[in-house]
């Protein structure tokens, strides 16, 4: 992007698909331009598990799965004697940069390893990943130390430079975010498909009991839009039904089935429900009103339209006051349907009806 003069008035504009690069999110603590930005190991486990479905569940493309191998090997090698993974390494040398290296964001790689392990069942893929699980279960449950990239280095920046590896000495607790309790909680599910073992599974209810804790299971007065079954963000910022319910709800379910707990059922289903509340269309009622109230110009050729969250600012009224001004399609809309479209496959087109 780059500034330009349009008649007097200075305004950002594309510079062209040929000045296009490949970097890394800046959403970190070192800086905000993704060209210098570090690796981030956690975004790097995640796609290498989406890649791991996509090989699993749609096509036999092998490169998915070189590649998956290929990246294991290096993050075997990068695992810390304690059993974490390095957060964010640095570009040059690839070096543990430190911050939040002893943090949940290891059990997404847990997660990673283990599905490969399921794939190519290699036990040095299984046993770097427990070890990191271990740790995580023995350090990071038991003080709810809830801490990733997006607790101090996103929206919501309060403490980044003061509380990191900290608690609020008013209240005892870290800076806490959802993220990183979903990412234990599906680690430990991983980690019970592969062992059968049911220590896991109830070591998983407990992360995802702590969950479940964030999911909106009443109506409030001052929201105007329905907030049933979505989820907040972190105990230091203001959205509600934010687009992470989409990504939380099938593993509220499948935690469900394994437990035979019907109430993780509803709240799984009610989850995936409320991803679709944001959307500007005319079966939310309640929702279009507002969307129009605070964009009058909106109209049909805008259905669709979906902003990830409510009440983003932290201020909300009956006007159109906590609705927002920007969509992304991953973390919104596409990623509602993706997530219905995953439950379809996975649980057949009438899985609301049996529960």
């Amino acid at each position: 992007m780059v500034d330009v003069d349009i008649n007097g008035k200075i305004h950002r504009r594309s510079a062209g698909w040929d000045t296009h690069y490949f970097g890394n999110s800046n959403r970190n603590p070192f800086t905000w331009d993704p060209k210098t930005s570090p690796y981030h190991i956690l975004d790097m486990s995640y796609t290498a598990m989406l890649m791991l479905d996509w090989y699993t569940e749609l096509e036999k493309d092998e490169r998915l799965l070189n590649y998956s191998k290929s990246y294991a090997e290096s993050l075997l090698r990068i695992q810390r004697p304690d059993g974490y993974f390095p957060s964010w390494l640095s570009l040059g040398d690839q070096k543990d940069m430190e911050i939040l290296s002893k943090s949940p964001e290891s059990a997404m790689s847990v997660s990673f390893l283990l599905k490969l392990y399921q794939v190519l069942p290699d036990e040095k893929y299984k046993n770097a990943a427990l070890k990191a699980l271990s740790v995580i279960e023995d350090e990071i449950v038991p003080i709810g130390k809830w801490e990733d990239f997006e607790t101090y280095w996103s929206c919501s920046r309060y403490g980044h430079d003061s509380l990191v590896d900290k608690k609020f000495v008013r209240n005892n607790m870290f800076k806490q975010n959802t993220l990183s309790i979903y990412y234990v909680a599906h680690a430990f599910m991983e980690a019970y498909r592969v062992t059968n073992e049911q220590a896991y599974l109830m070591k998983g209810q407990r992360v995802m009991d702590e969950l479940l804790m964030w999911q909106a299971v009443w109506q409030p007065s001052f929201i105007y839009i329905h907030a049933l079954g979505g989820f907040g963000v972190m105990n230091a910022d203001a959205e509600w039904n934010d687009s992470r319910q989409s990504l939380f709800a099938e593993l509220i379910m499948e935690y469900g089935k394994e437990l035979d707990r019907k109430d993780y059922m509803e709240r799984g289903i009610s989850a995936l429900k409320a991803s679709f509340v944001m959307m500007y269309s005319p079966e939310n009622i309640d929702t279009k009103e507002q969307w129009q109230r605070r964009w009058p110009f909106f109209g049909e050729k805008d259905y669709g339209f979906m902003m990830e969250n409510y009440g983003h600012d932290g201020r909300t009224d009956a006007n159109g006051i906590g609705i927002g001004e920007f969509t992304i399609y991953d973390w919104g809309n596409g990623a509602a349907a993706e997530a219905v479209n995953r439950v379809i496959d996975h649980w057949g087109p009438d899985f609301m009806d049996k529960w």
